[in-house]
């Protein structure tokens, strides 16, 4: 489950929200995770708004560009990711995730594989 909304610390910047095309995936392999907010001002002229953040650490391998993090606002995906990241026995895993759809209609997928 996601904490909530008031109980997370903000985010520092810079964010690095993760963006996927729709019918596209993307593997990501966290080394470490934060759960924060984050005030967005959306493209779409909707006013500004906090949400939850889930930011993944990644190794410079992983991601060639700085920060070396990702940031996701996905509620599913953020749901679905920390009972992973959250589970007792230190795991580490490797995340697939795909997208279906554009907008507030779209939809993921989680593939989790243990690494």
């Amino acid at each position: 489950m996601i904490p909530a909304l008031d109980s997370l610390a903000p985010l520092p910047e810079p964010f690095d929200l993760l963006e996927i095309p729709p019918g596209q995936t993307f593997r990501i392999r966290p080394t470490g995770y934060t759960v924060g907010k984050a005030l967005i001002h959306p493209r779409d002229g909707r006013g500004e708004k906090e949400i939850a953040i889930l930011r993944l650490t990644v190794a410079a391998a992983d991601k060639p560009t700085v920060p070396l993090y990702w940031d996701i606002s996905a509620k599913t995906l953020i749901a679905s990711m920390l009972g992973y990241l959250e589970a007792p026995g230190g795991r580490r895993w490797q995340f697939t995730i795909g997208k279906t759809g554009d907008g507030a209609a779209a939809r993921f997928s989680l593939d989790t594989v243990a690494v």
